[in-house]
């Protein structure tokens, strides 16, 4: 057969067909309702192809009148799949994704695993009461076919697990610093306070952070005093992050100042060996939200 690139084919025997066609078309099947029948629509200049219990007709006479027919299943399919999948708009401060606005910017489906895929998406975004639209681009690193399937959505958008693959399950509005997507984290940065006093949530996300550091710095002490002078530097480090924890969620002093540290040197990690590295590693984890990564 010819390749493929769009598909309409019914799912529970998508991967039965994909086989003989080409595997990579299940990507993004969907439901006609009618067990007996798939249509596919291959690349513009081929010919469609309708298999209709185990038959694939390609006559062009036989396949007009079925196109016809599919062409107005399709519609009424399309719009209930449609109404199914409802945009969720956000409250102030998140953002949610426009759903079945996804497009693949780079993504090379003959290629093995692991195989980096990058992709926009459509967000609405919402903060002092007013909505913006904001384009964003993802880029994940995908090890196998359930990475295509949970890992390559736009984010909010939740999938589940189901008898023939993944099937879409919901939008879950999210907080508009926790993203790692350049145009989203630059929009926040300019339009919602990061300041406790001003906004609610950031009280809850560094009470959270002051629990984590306090674990993580009580590891630190404790391997920095079994170690002897080989690991003094992560007695230090465990005494530094005890010190931004006991500040929180009142006062980020220190923790900002951590994140001024992280963002001179573009990244964390660039210290060496040092108590200031292994800091820095801990807050570019803990306190990502607070991070502005689309600056480096």
């Amino acid at each position: 057969m010819k390749p493929v690139q769009n598909v309409l084919i019914h799912v529970k025997e998508c991967l039965k067909w994909a086989t003989k066609i080409e595997r990579r078309l299940c990507v993004d099947c969907l439901n006609f309702g009618h067990p007996n029948v798939f249509f596919i629509l291959p690349l513009q200049g081929f010919p469609p192809y309708v298999i209709f219990e185990g038959n694939v007709l390609i006559n062009e006479g036989r396949i007009m009148k079925a196109v016809l027919f599919f062409m107005f299943l399709s519609l009424t399919v399309t719009s209930v799949f449609a109404q199914s999948k409802k945009d969720i708009l956000p409250e102030n401060n998140f953002c949610s994704p426009i759903i079945d606005s996804k497009k693949y910017l780079t993504n090379d489906f003959h290629s093995n695993y692991p195989r980096r895929v990058k992709f926009e998406c459509t967000y609405q975004c919402k903060a002092n009461g007013k909505m913006q639209t904001i384009m964003a681009v993802s880029d994940v690193t995908i090890h196998s076919m359930d990475d295509d399937a949970t890992n390559v959505v736009c984010q909010g958008v939740v999938v589940k697990k189901v008898s023939w693959g993944y099937d879409f399950d919901k939008v879950v509005p999210f907080y508009a610093y926790m993203t790692s997507m350049p145009e989203i984290k630059a929009w926040a940065f300019d339009n919602i306070s990061l300041n406790p006093k001003i906004n609610s949530l950031e009280v809850a996300n560094l009470q959270k952070l002051k629990q984590d550091l306090y674990q993580v710095a009580a590891s630190f002490i404790m391997a920095g005093n079994n170690g002897g002078a080989a690991t003094a530097h992560f007695t230090e480090a465990g005494k530094k992050l005890s010190a931004i924890g006991d500040q929180l969620p009142g006062k980020t002093t220190l923790l900002d100042e951590t994140i001024k540290q992280i963002v001179v040197n573009r990244g964390a990690g660039k210290l060496g060996n040092t108590a200031d590295s292994l800091v820095n590693t801990v807050i570019s984890s803990a306190a990502g939200w607070r991070i502005p990564s689309h600056q480096f």
